[in-house]
């Protein structure tokens, strides 16, 4: 009886331990998660963003049929410095395009940078939330944020540069060819998330012709009701 006593009470005294020791891992583990999260490598990003810019560029299919990926956090500060970028050229191209008259019809100062780039952030937000679903809901392909969003923001770095060549050069120069080449880069835009559908669906649900005919005009709409001059204004 005594030996059976003894026994239980250093069971209970060993259990009553192991829950301390328990917790402790376990704080020990969520505040290594926590610090983990919170801090945030920007070196690896800016690697991350060297490794993928080139080829982003000259061959963006290939990295995009590759099963290259980049982080989360990466991808967000590549999309916040294309709406940065596009936010910029479309600042200096109201504040001094044809002659600085532009300016005569609106306000432009910091405001209008400020407004522009969020516009942007929103667009692209708005963008690759649509073909996140369209995918997941129409395509029958449900693919990670890590890969898709990877992947939306390799062919947007292109679509940057030549929205961003359009504002700038054809902005300042020509006023007809501005308006029709701004309306295919916007056009272009819409194209981007017909690409990804297409490279990346399993079956589509709808017959496709009509999917992505309807899918274009309402990203064009979307897009240009979020960024896109008012041309009657003129």
């Amino acid at each position: 009886m005594e030996k059976d006593s003894y026994k239980e009470n250093t069971e209970s005294s060993n259990n009553q331990g192991n829950p301390d020791t328990v917790t402790v891992a376990e704080s020990q583990a969520d505040s290594a998660k926590k610090e983990n999260k919170i801090n945030f490598d920007f070196g690896k990003s800016v690697n991350e963003t060297k490794g993928i810019l080139k080829d982003a560029i000259l061959r963006p299919h290939s990295v995009v049929k590759s099963n290259h990926t980049i982080s989360i956090e990466t991808s967000a500060i590549i999309l916040l410095l294309l709406s940065l970028i596009i936010g910029i050229c479309g600042f200096l191209f109201y504040k001094f395009g044809f002659d600085g008259l532009l300016s005569m019809f609106r306000d432009i100062g910091i405001m209008f940078l400020i407004t522009s780039t969020l516009s942007w952030i929103l667009t692209f937000a708005i963008g690759y939330a649509s073909i996140y679903f369209f995918l997941a809901y129409l395509g029958n392909r449900k693919m990670s944020h890590r890969e898709l969003l990877t992947k939306y923001v390799i062919v947007n770095i292109p679509f940057t540069l030549v929205f961003a060549l359009v504002i700038l050069f054809f902005g300042f120069l020509l006023v007809d060819l501005f308006v029709i080449t701004y309306v295919f880069s916007l056009m272009l835009y819409g194209v981007i998330h017909i690409y990804l559908f297409l490279v990346h669906m399993d079956k589509p649900k709808f017959d496709l012709y009509w999917l992505m005919a309807g899918y274009l005009l309402l990203l064009t709409v979307l897009s240009y009701q979020l960024t896109g001059i008012d041309f009657a204004s003129f």
